[in-house]
């Protein structure tokens, strides 16, 4: 018997970050899963092609040759996080001005 380890990284696509299912309980956050199996995060590298920004919220599209995964940047804090906003608040917003379309990023 084969047994797949829950903790390995496996290589997805557009394709695959799209198709992940999202699963809503009371008590908990949100978690997701692909083809059954849970994932814990994802990480892509690809080529922005598009650079949206409204209010407080930086959304891009990566093309990864297979297709194009949406991003979003929320660039103001969210008050019942703790004391370490200020800082994310920040990183997030200087991190919004290096965003230039053609550019490569890791997301």
């Amino acid at each position: 018997m084969t047994t797949v380890d829950p903790t390995a990284y496996f290589k997805l696509r557009a394709f695959d970050f799209l198709s992940l299912s999202i699963h809503t309980h009371p008590n908990s956050p949100p978690s997701f899963t692909l083809k059954g199996r849970p994932v814990a995060r994802v990480e892509t590298v690809g080529v922005v092609v598009s650079v949206t920004r409204i209010h407080e919220t930086l959304t891009i599209l990566v093309y990864d040759g297979s297709g194009c995964i949406p991003c979003t940047l929320f660039l103001q804090s969210q008050l019942e996080q703790g004391d370490d906003l200020g800082v994310a608040t920040e990183i997030a917003r200087r991190q919004a001005t290096l965003v230039d379309l053609g550019k490569l990023v890791r997301v």
